[in-house]
Order: structure tokens, then C-alpha cells, then sequence
């Protein structure tokens, strides 16, 4: 199988809330091929799990594949807050809403910052 049907096979049993086997298949889509969406999945289950340490490793991981990425940028950036790295948080914030002004989640967030 190649990465793209390991990683639809995990969105599969993450929509299951097979998290186990989707976790399995994710990381198998990984050895394959490195995309930050799938790190953004593994990222969202560990999250679900409650595995914090585990879950920040993967949304570095995608946003360091695609800070462009609006939803990635933005959880990456409540990471940073939670490691009072707020100044960075900011930047970040800033760059997602000056390519996507009407992206209310991170307006909300840099104001609530910036407060």
C-alpha cells in the first residue's frame, strides 16, 4: 500500500474512533511519506487520548511541513502559549490573518493575547 491509502485507511478508524489502529496506520503512511496533514491527524488523536507530550511532537512536526497552514498555525500557536512563548504566538497569529483576514478563530485568539 502506498501513503495516501495508509492514511485514508486511518481517517477511516479515526472516524471509527479506532484510535489504535488509526494511529497505526498513520504513522505507517509516515515511514512512507512525510505530509504535515497526517502529522495533524496523529496530533488530533494523542490530543483526544490525552497524550499532550505525544500530540505537540506531531503538530510541530506539521507545522514545521506547512506553517501555512491556518488550522495547523493556529494550535500550534495555543501550543506556544501554553510554553509562554506568546511574542511567537503573535507573529504567527499575525501572518494567518494577514493571508486570511475573515479567520475568526485566530483574530480571537491574538486578541485575547494582546489583551
Amino acid at each position: 500500500m502506498d501513503s495516501y491509502q495508509l492514511y485514508q485507511l486511518g481517517i477511516d478508524s479515526l472516524n471509527k474512533q479506532e484510535y489504535t489502529e488509526a494511529i497505526q496506520f498513520l504513522k505507517e503512511s509516515l515511514l512512507k511519506s512525510k505530509h504535515f496533514k497526517t502529522y495533524e491527524k496523529l496530533f488530533e488523536i494523542y490530543k483526544i487520548l490525552g497524550m499532550n507530550d505525544e500530540s505537540n511532537i506531531h503538530l510541530i512536526e506539521a507545522f514545521m511541513l506547512n506553517p501555512n497552514n491556518d488550522k495547523v498555525a493556529l494550535n500550534y500557536s495555543m501550543f506556544l502559549i501554553q510554553e509562554a512563548r506568546k511574542e511567537e504566538a503573535k507573529e504567527i497569529l499575525q501572518k494567518v490573518l494577514s493571508r486570511n483576514p475573515t479567520f475568526k478563530p485566530a483574530s480571537h485568539l491574538l486578541k485575547r493575547i494582546s489583551e
